[in-house]
């Protein structure tokens, strides 16, 4: 059996396949201390009676609050989703818009497993102006459990279970998949639900390619915090990216994409639920990296 040492000087290479958001099933390089996206979906026209366009921008934020050592760590995670709904004007949303994820994810990693449990809170950002909205649909339990096993000394096999809300509601759903790597040229791993190839250009450029989940379920409160329902999204992302390593310490990532297979589901304020699929909508984003030892 390998040391943890051993072990956390491989895990780099395996969590270079997982960046694009701020899931804590997501895991993140060891030496990374900031990792920040911002997002911008096009808005997507849906002719229908209660639900005309849908456009949103996104900020996803994790931050390393303390580390022991690769195999410990702590960290913040904050996602927040900016959505403009333009529904009748008679009948608008009971939501602002305006959602947050803020979790607080705690990992710990072995030669070969990793854990990492979260207490995620999910809602609209009226839910903390008045105690009589606080319950407990605000908070959910997230985390994750993997194993990695070396094939090859170039190929990883993983699998595991994970529980969030990437695929539209907070479930369990498996992982399953494999990374493949040549050298520092190619990283590809093909896996469920998180798919990602790297393929260095240069000594400081390198095109990534992404397909993850973009769903999410937040709990939602009207304006008078009276009425409480709940935010669903589902779909999935595409991306491309060129990525520039600026030093040692620095990353940053141009992206563009489509997000498509998309649907919400949501209440309006008099009462009545809305289901639709959306169509297919682009996005263009920008990704920082800080890593530090």
């Amino acid at each position: 059996m390998a040391t943890g040492a051993t072990a956390c000087r491989c895990l780099p290479a395996f969590a270079l396949a997982f960046q694009a958001g701020a899931s804590p099933c997501l895991p993140a390089e060891p030496e990374e201390l900031v990792f920040a996206d911002r997002s911008h979906v096009q808005t997507a026209d849906f002719p229908a009676p209660d639900l005309h366009t849908v456009g949103s921008a996104e900020t996803k934020l994790r931050i390393r609050l303390w580390r022991r050592d690769d195999a410990h760590s702590l960290r913040l995670l904050h996602d927040y989703r900016a959505y403009q709904l333009r529904t009748p004007a008679a009948n608008p949303p009971q939501t602002n818009g305006h959602l947050h994820r803020l979790a607080l994810a705690y990992r710990f990693a072995t030669a070969n497993w990793e854990w990492t449990v979260a207490p995620v809170l999910a809602a609209s950002s009226n839910a903390g102006q008045h105690p009589r909205a606080i319950d407990s649909g605000l908070v959910a339990w997230h985390g994750v459990v993997r194993y990695r096993h070396d094939a090859t000394p170039s190929v990883d096999v993983f699998w595991g279970a994970c529980r969030d809300d990437r695929l539209g509601a907070v479930s369990f759903h498996p992982l399953l998949g494999i990374a493949w790597r040549v050298q520092d040229r190619v990283n590809l791993t093909l896996a469920f639900p998180d798919s990602r190839l790297s393929l260095r250009l240069h000594p400081r450029w390198r095109l990534q390619a992404e397909i993850h989940p973009a769903g999410g379920s937040w709990r939602i409160f009207d304006d008078d915090l009276v009425r409480r329902s709940r935010f669903q999204q589902q779909g999935w992302r595409i991306s491309l990216g060129l990525a520039l390593q600026a030093g040692t310490s620095h990353r940053l990532v141009l992206h563009a994409g489509r997000e498509y297979r998309r649907s919400f589901r949501f209440r309006l304020r008099e009462g009545s639920d809305v289901e639709a699929d959306v169509r297919n909508a682009a996005l263009i984003g920008i990704r920082w990296q800080w890593l530090r030892r």
